[in-house]
Protein backbone atom coordinates (compact mmCIF):
# COMPACT_ATOMS: atom_id res chain seq x y z
CA UNK A 1 0.00 0.00 0.00
CA UNK A 2 2.23 2.76 -1.44
CA UNK A 3 -0.08 5.87 -0.04
CA UNK A 4 -0.51 4.21 3.97
CA UNK A 5 1.31 7.83 4.90
CA UNK A 6 -0.80 9.59 3.10
CA UNK A 7 -4.00 8.77 4.59
CA UNK A 8 -4.35 11.70 6.96
CA UNK A 9 -8.17 11.12 7.63
CA UNK A 10 -7.18 8.08 9.47
CA UNK A 11 -5.80 7.73 13.36
CA UNK A 12 -3.04 5.60 14.08
CA UNK A 13 -0.88 4.71 17.13
CA UNK A 14 1.56 8.00 17.11
CA UNK A 15 -1.60 10.16 16.90
CA UNK A 16 -3.57 8.80 19.67
CA UNK A 17 -0.13 8.59 21.97
CA UNK A 18 -0.08 11.79 21.48
CA UNK A 19 -3.83 12.91 21.99
CA UNK A 20 -3.28 11.07 25.32
CA UNK A 21 -0.64 13.74 26.23
CA UNK A 22 -3.14 16.60 25.64
CA UNK A 23 -5.28 17.54 22.62
CA UNK A 24 -2.42 20.58 22.01
CA UNK A 25 0.53 16.84 21.22
CA UNK A 26 -2.20 15.47 18.69
CA UNK A 27 -2.51 18.89 17.00
CA UNK A 28 1.58 19.09 17.24
CA UNK A 29 1.71 15.69 15.83
CA UNK A 30 -0.45 16.73 12.86
CA UNK A 31 1.91 19.51 12.11
CA UNK A 32 5.28 16.90 12.14
CA UNK A 33 3.17 14.58 9.80
CA UNK A 34 3.54 17.58 7.72
CA UNK A 35 6.89 17.91 7.72
CA UNK A 36 8.93 16.14 4.97
CA UNK A 37 12.45 16.54 6.81
CA UNK A 38 12.90 13.32 9.14
CA UNK A 39 14.51 13.46 12.25
CA UNK A 40 17.52 11.32 12.82
CA UNK A 41 16.63 9.25 15.44
CA UNK A 42 13.46 8.88 13.21
CA UNK A 43 15.45 7.96 10.27
CA UNK A 44 17.61 5.41 11.95
CA UNK A 45 14.84 4.03 12.75
CA UNK A 46 13.12 4.21 9.09
CA UNK A 47 16.54 2.62 7.82
CA UNK A 48 17.28 -0.36 10.27
CA UNK A 49 13.66 -1.36 8.94
CA UNK A 50 14.61 -1.32 4.93
CA UNK A 51 17.80 -3.22 6.05
CA UNK A 52 15.43 -5.87 7.47
CA UNK A 53 13.25 -6.10 4.36
CA UNK A 54 15.64 -6.87 2.00
CA UNK A 55 14.94 -9.78 0.06
CA UNK A 56 18.34 -10.86 1.28
CA UNK A 57 20.03 -9.22 3.90
CA UNK A 58 24.16 -9.36 4.04
CA UNK A 59 27.40 -7.12 4.29
CA UNK A 60 26.93 -6.86 0.03
CA UNK A 61 23.21 -5.93 -0.09
CA UNK A 62 23.73 -3.79 3.10
CA UNK A 63 26.40 -1.57 1.65
CA UNK A 64 24.19 -1.80 -1.55
CA UNK A 65 21.57 -0.22 -0.24
CA UNK A 66 23.14 2.42 0.84
CA UNK A 67 25.43 3.17 -2.09
CA UNK A 68 21.77 3.71 -3.45
CA UNK A 69 19.71 5.50 -1.01
CA UNK A 70 21.91 7.54 0.69
CA UNK A 71 25.35 10.09 1.08
CA UNK A 72 27.45 8.98 4.22
CA UNK A 73 29.53 12.24 5.23
CA UNK A 74 32.87 11.55 6.66
CA UNK A 75 34.75 14.74 7.32
CA UNK A 76 34.18 16.80 10.53
CA UNK A 77 31.50 19.72 10.85
CA UNK A 78 33.01 22.75 10.84
CA UNK A 79 31.91 25.39 13.38
CA UNK A 80 31.36 28.90 14.31
CA UNK A 81 31.26 31.36 11.33
CA UNK A 82 33.06 28.79 9.32
CA UNK A 83 29.42 26.87 9.59
CA UNK A 84 27.64 29.58 8.71
CA UNK A 85 29.47 30.55 5.84
CA UNK A 86 29.10 26.92 4.57
CA UNK A 87 25.73 26.42 5.16
CA UNK A 88 24.52 29.15 3.56
CA UNK A 89 26.95 28.51 0.14
CA UNK A 90 25.34 25.19 0.23
CA UNK A 91 21.67 26.73 0.18
CA UNK A 92 22.08 29.28 -2.44
CA UNK A 93 25.13 28.11 -4.60
CA UNK A 94 25.82 25.36 -7.17
CA UNK A 95 29.65 24.01 -6.47
CA UNK A 96 29.88 25.61 -10.80
CA UNK A 97 28.85 29.02 -9.16
CA UNK A 98 30.87 29.46 -6.49
CA UNK A 99 33.94 32.18 -7.40
CA UNK A 100 35.84 34.73 -5.83
CA UNK A 101 32.72 37.38 -6.39
CA UNK A 102 30.31 34.98 -4.80
CA UNK A 103 32.36 34.49 -1.59
CA UNK A 104 33.24 37.76 -1.05
CA UNK A 105 29.51 39.11 -1.47
CA UNK A 106 28.38 36.25 0.71
CA UNK A 107 30.47 36.93 3.61
CA UNK A 108 29.00 40.94 3.42
CA UNK A 109 25.38 39.28 3.51
CA UNK A 110 26.54 37.08 6.26
CA UNK A 111 27.88 40.09 7.94
CA UNK A 112 30.98 37.67 9.31
CA UNK A 113 34.76 37.65 9.81
CA UNK A 114 33.71 41.41 10.87
CA UNK A 115 37.26 41.84 12.69
CA UNK A 116 38.75 40.51 9.04
CA UNK A 117 39.58 43.68 6.22
CA UNK A 118 41.70 42.01 3.99
CA UNK A 119 40.38 40.60 0.77
CA UNK A 120 42.58 37.81 0.61
CA UNK A 121 42.55 36.52 4.29
CA UNK A 122 38.48 36.73 3.73
CA UNK A 123 38.68 34.34 0.62
CA UNK A 124 41.26 32.56 2.50
CA UNK A 125 38.14 31.27 4.84
CA UNK A 126 36.86 29.27 1.68
CA UNK A 127 39.92 26.87 1.90
CA UNK A 128 38.81 25.43 5.11
CA UNK A 129 35.20 24.89 4.54
CA UNK A 130 35.95 23.87 0.51
CA UNK A 131 36.11 20.37 1.19
CA UNK A 132 32.85 19.98 3.25
CA UNK A 133 30.98 22.63 0.89
CA UNK A 134 32.11 20.31 -2.18
CA UNK A 135 31.03 17.34 -0.59
CA UNK A 136 27.41 18.20 -0.03
CA UNK A 137 26.61 20.32 -2.81
CA UNK A 138 27.70 17.01 -4.61
CA UNK A 139 25.42 14.92 -2.44
CA UNK A 140 22.68 17.78 -3.23
CA UNK A 141 23.06 17.11 -7.01
CA UNK A 142 22.72 13.87 -6.60
CA UNK A 143 19.47 14.15 -5.08
CA UNK A 144 20.28 11.41 -2.00
CA UNK A 145 20.05 12.75 1.66
CA UNK A 146 23.28 12.59 3.89
CA UNK A 147 23.49 10.52 6.94
CA UNK A 148 26.45 10.93 8.89
CA UNK A 149 29.40 7.90 9.24
CA UNK A 150 27.62 7.27 13.13
CA UNK A 151 24.39 6.88 11.79
CA UNK A 152 25.74 4.46 9.05
CA UNK A 153 27.49 2.44 11.54
CA UNK A 154 24.85 2.44 14.30
CA UNK A 155 21.87 0.56 11.38
CA UNK A 156 24.65 -1.77 10.27
CA UNK A 157 25.33 -2.98 14.09
CA UNK A 158 21.62 -3.00 14.72
CA UNK A 159 20.56 -5.29 11.76
CA UNK A 160 23.99 -7.19 12.05
CA UNK A 161 22.96 -7.46 15.75
CA UNK A 162 19.61 -8.72 15.00
CA UNK A 163 20.64 -10.81 12.34
CA UNK A 164 23.47 -13.15 14.18
CA UNK A 165 22.20 -13.12 17.74
CA UNK A 166 20.79 -16.76 18.64
CA UNK A 167 17.02 -15.37 19.83
CA UNK A 168 16.54 -12.90 17.29
CA UNK A 169 17.57 -14.57 14.16
CA UNK A 170 14.58 -16.74 14.36
CA UNK A 171 12.73 -13.57 13.23
CA UNK A 172 14.63 -12.12 10.70
CA UNK A 173 14.23 -14.47 7.49
CA UNK A 174 12.30 -12.50 4.95
CA UNK A 175 11.54 -15.65 2.81
CA UNK A 176 7.82 -17.67 3.35
CA UNK A 177 8.92 -21.28 2.79
CA UNK A 178 6.72 -24.30 3.53
CA UNK A 179 4.24 -23.73 6.09
CA UNK A 180 5.53 -20.36 7.14
CA UNK A 181 4.27 -17.18 5.67
CA UNK A 182 6.20 -13.79 6.18
CA UNK A 183 4.48 -10.83 5.84
CA UNK A 184 7.02 -7.55 5.90
CA UNK A 185 4.99 -3.72 6.80
CA UNK A 186 1.42 -5.19 6.84
CA UNK A 187 -0.94 -2.12 6.47
CA UNK A 188 -3.67 -2.86 7.33
CA UNK A 189 -7.19 -0.14 7.36
CA UNK A 190 -10.26 -0.51 10.03
CA UNK A 191 -12.33 1.25 11.80
CA UNK A 192 -13.48 1.11 15.82
CA UNK A 193 -17.26 2.22 16.20
CA UNK A 194 -17.96 4.56 19.20
CA UNK A 195 -21.80 4.83 18.80
CA UNK A 196 -24.13 3.86 16.56
CA UNK A 197 -22.87 7.12 14.15
CA UNK A 198 -19.42 7.62 14.51
CA UNK A 199 -16.88 4.86 12.84
CA UNK A 200 -13.06 6.05 14.29
CA UNK A 201 -10.92 5.20 10.82
CA UNK A 202 -7.76 3.64 11.56
CA UNK A 203 -4.88 2.70 10.05
CA UNK A 204 -2.02 0.03 11.83
CA UNK A 205 1.16 -1.14 9.60
CA UNK A 206 3.06 -4.25 11.63
CA UNK A 207 6.40 -4.31 10.77
CA UNK A 208 6.29 -7.62 10.23
CA UNK A 209 3.59 -10.83 10.55
CA UNK A 210 4.76 -14.70 10.87
CA UNK A 211 1.81 -16.56 9.58
CA UNK A 212 2.32 -20.69 10.68
CA UNK A 213 -0.34 -22.30 8.79
CA UNK A 214 0.46 -25.51 10.26
CA UNK A 215 0.11 -25.01 14.03
CA UNK A 216 -2.45 -22.18 12.82
CA UNK A 217 -0.79 -18.54 14.91
CA UNK A 218 -0.25 -15.68 13.70
CA UNK A 219 2.94 -13.25 15.67
CA UNK A 220 2.91 -10.14 15.39
CA UNK A 221 6.65 -8.35 15.84
CA UNK A 222 7.60 -4.89 16.07
CA UNK A 223 11.37 -3.53 15.93
CA UNK A 224 12.50 -0.94 17.85
CA UNK A 225 15.96 0.97 18.01
CA UNK A 226 17.31 2.85 20.59
CA UNK A 227 19.83 4.51 21.72
CA UNK A 228 19.21 3.48 25.45
CA UNK A 229 20.57 0.18 27.09
CA UNK A 230 18.75 -2.19 25.12
CA UNK A 231 17.65 -3.90 29.20
CA UNK A 232 16.10 -0.48 30.03
CA UNK A 233 13.62 -1.13 27.56
CA UNK A 234 11.00 -0.79 29.97
CA UNK A 235 11.37 2.80 30.54
CA UNK A 236 10.58 3.97 26.50
CA UNK A 237 8.03 1.36 26.64
CA UNK A 238 6.43 3.67 29.06
CA UNK A 239 8.28 7.19 27.92
CA UNK A 240 6.81 6.70 24.73
CA UNK A 241 3.77 4.41 25.24
CA UNK A 242 4.47 1.87 23.14
CA UNK A 243 1.66 -0.29 25.08
CA UNK A 244 -0.84 1.62 23.29
CA UNK A 245 0.96 0.24 19.71
CA UNK A 246 0.31 -3.11 21.27
CA UNK A 247 -2.96 -2.91 22.47
CA UNK A 248 -3.90 -0.94 18.41
CA UNK A 249 -2.06 -3.80 16.37
CA UNK A 250 -3.32 -6.70 18.13
CA UNK A 251 -6.79 -5.67 17.56
CA UNK A 252 -6.10 -4.72 14.03
CA UNK A 253 -4.94 -8.47 13.15
CA UNK A 254 -8.56 -9.50 15.04
CA UNK A 255 -9.96 -7.04 12.46
CA UNK A 256 -8.71 -8.21 9.61
CA UNK A 257 -9.68 -11.94 10.56
CA UNK A 258 -12.61 -11.31 10.76
CA UNK A 259 -13.74 -8.16 8.15
CA UNK A 260 -11.31 -10.07 5.35
CA UNK A 261 -12.02 -13.60 6.19
CA UNK A 262 -7.92 -13.42 7.06
CA UNK A 263 -6.31 -16.67 8.56
CA UNK A 264 -9.64 -16.96 10.76
CA UNK A 265 -9.51 -19.20 13.67
CA UNK A 266 -5.78 -18.58 13.78
CA UNK A 267 -4.47 -18.01 17.07
CA UNK A 268 -2.70 -14.19 17.85
CA UNK A 269 0.38 -14.90 19.59
CA UNK A 270 1.37 -12.15 22.17
CA UNK A 271 2.81 -8.78 20.62
CA UNK A 272 6.37 -9.07 20.47
CA UNK A 273 8.69 -5.97 20.45
CA UNK A 274 12.58 -6.68 19.04
CA UNK A 275 14.93 -4.16 20.28
CA UNK A 276 18.79 -3.32 19.33
CA UNK A 277 21.41 -0.62 19.72
CA UNK A 278 24.42 -1.81 17.78
CA UNK A 279 26.14 -1.91 21.11
CA UNK A 280 24.31 -4.55 23.24
CA UNK A 281 22.90 -7.80 23.23
CA UNK A 282 19.10 -7.50 21.35
CA UNK A 283 16.25 -8.21 23.45
CA UNK A 284 12.57 -9.64 22.85
CA UNK A 285 10.04 -8.43 24.78
CA UNK A 286 6.53 -9.87 24.73
CA UNK A 287 3.12 -7.69 25.78
CA UNK A 288 0.60 -10.26 27.21
CA UNK A 289 -2.94 -10.13 26.57
CA UNK A 290 -3.57 -8.64 30.05
CA UNK A 291 -1.98 -5.75 28.83
CA UNK A 292 -3.41 -6.12 25.18
CA UNK A 293 -6.98 -5.38 27.04
CA UNK A 294 -5.51 -2.83 29.40
CA UNK A 295 -4.20 -0.90 26.77
CA UNK A 296 -7.52 -1.02 24.68
CA UNK A 297 -10.19 -1.33 26.90
CA UNK A 298 -9.76 -1.21 30.21
CA UNK A 299 -7.04 1.20 31.34
CA UNK A 300 -5.24 1.20 34.05
CA UNK A 301 -2.05 2.92 36.35
CA UNK A 302 1.37 2.99 35.60
CA UNK A 303 2.80 4.27 38.87
CA UNK A 304 0.69 6.71 40.00
CA UNK A 305 -0.35 8.27 36.13
CA UNK A 306 -3.84 7.06 34.51
CA UNK A 307 -3.59 5.48 31.41
CA UNK A 308 -6.58 5.99 29.22
CA UNK A 309 -7.81 3.41 27.08
CA UNK A 310 -7.55 3.72 23.17
CA UNK A 311 -11.38 3.72 23.27
CA UNK A 312 -11.85 6.56 25.65
CA UNK A 313 -9.26 8.22 23.54
CA UNK A 314 -11.18 8.07 20.93
CA UNK A 315 -14.54 9.42 22.40
CA UNK A 316 -11.83 12.34 23.21
CA UNK A 317 -10.63 12.63 20.11
CA UNK A 318 -15.12 12.66 18.63
CA UNK A 319 -15.78 15.62 21.37
CA UNK A 320 -12.47 17.54 20.36
CA UNK A 321 -13.63 17.42 17.00
CA UNK A 322 -16.87 19.00 17.86
CA UNK A 323 -16.17 20.73 20.72
CA UNK A 324 -12.47 22.16 19.51
CA UNK A 325 -8.79 21.63 20.59
CA UNK A 326 -8.60 24.56 22.46
CA UNK A 327 -9.24 23.67 25.84
CA UNK A 328 -8.81 19.85 27.83
CA UNK A 329 -11.85 18.56 27.66
CA UNK A 330 -12.22 17.76 31.43
CA UNK A 331 -12.00 21.46 31.93
CA UNK A 332 -14.61 21.94 29.80
CA UNK A 333 -17.35 19.56 32.21
CA UNK A 334 -18.93 20.48 35.30
CA UNK A 335 -15.31 20.93 37.14
CA UNK A 336 -16.26 17.92 39.76
CA UNK A 337 -13.94 15.15 40.47
CA UNK A 338 -13.67 12.36 42.28
CA UNK A 339 -9.99 11.42 44.08
CA UNK A 340 -8.67 8.13 43.53
CA UNK A 341 -5.12 7.10 44.02
CA UNK A 342 -5.42 3.63 45.82
CA UNK A 343 -6.10 0.82 43.55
Amino acid sequence: MDNYYELKDRESFSSLSALASGPQEYLKYLQREDDENIPEYFLKGKIVDDLRCLPVVNEYSVEDYFAQNYTINTLETPTGQDLTFANYLIENFSLEEINKSVLLDSISELKIYNNIKKEDTLLSKYDNIEEYVSFYLSAKASGNPVISFELYTVCKNIIFGFLTDPQTSRYMSNESSGDVEIINELPILWSIKRNPDVDVLMKSKLDKVIIDHKNQTIQPIDFKTTSSPTDSFKSSYIKYKYYYQAGLYSPALIYKQIKEKWCEGYKILDFLFIVGNGVDKPLIYSVPESQIQAAFSLGGRIGFSQVRPIIDLLDDLIWYKENGFETEKNYCLNGNYEIKVIE
